[in-house]
């Protein structure tokens, strides 16, 4: 249950909740969450992760409080989130408030590709 790894769950909300859990957006406070494959998510999974970004509250599966949190997030997608929307299937959370970038895949390019490291002697 996707609702359950982002915003945690109380004991007992659901068969095998045996105990109270932290989700990845109370995790993540004041840092960030990177979320892949976006696209795929329920709409109502959608819904509770825009209600995150934009009032910066999250309430656990089976719990009846608010959290807080302040999370920056980074999502990734193979999808084409302009046609998503513009068929209207998914458009709740790639419409606010978003940067779309568009990247080369790895594999069609033939370019070396050089990460720097740096190591620190103590």
């Amino acid at each position: 249950m996707i609702e359950s790894e982002l915003f945690g769950h109380e004991k007992g909300s659901f068969t095998s909740a045996v105990k109270q859990r932290i989700g990845k957006f109370e995790q993540a406070n004041s840092g960030t969450l990177f979320l892949d494959e976006i696209g795929d998510m329920s709409l109502t999974a959608q819904a509770k992760v825009l209600r995150a970004l934009q009032e910066g509250k999250i309430t656990r599966v089976g719990g009846d409080k608010d959290i807080n949190v302040d999370v920056r997030v980074i999502a990734a997608t193979n999808k084409d989130l302009l046609k998503e929307v513009d068929e209207r299937i998914s458009g709740s959370i790639f419409t606010t408030g978003s940067v779309s970038s568009s990247f080369t895949s790895l594999r069609s390019t033939s370019a070396k590709m050089i990460f720097p490291c740096s190591s620190t002697n103590s």
